[in-house]
């Protein structure tokens, strides 16, 4: 199924996010970036708890191939590859 990492209405990219582990609940796909992408990308290279305080201000979401939200945890990108719990 084909997801859409939105923020604040910009497309910020594009992933299908075929693995998961029901374990934990992690999804993970390759990353297309999208126009809005090069506003977060020097984001996701930060760790800690500058990542995530960072995240939690960006309020990024991840959107269905219908265009509803979907809940997340955290929204991760990564060496081309988006990871959501």
């Amino acid at each position: 199924m084909s997801f859409t990492v939105r923020l604040r209405g910009i497309i910020v990219g594009r992933a299908e996010l075929a693995a998961s582990d029901p374990a934990t609940g992690l999804r993970s796909g390759t990353f297309r970036p999208g126009p809005g992408f090069d506003l977060v990308q020097p984001l996701f290279q930060l760790s800690g708890p500058r990542f995530a305080q960072a995240m939690q201000a960006l309020k990024l979401e991840l959107l269905d191939d219908k265009g509803s939200v979907v809940p997340t945890r955290s929204i991760d990108i990564r060496d081309g590859e988006l990871r959501v719990l």
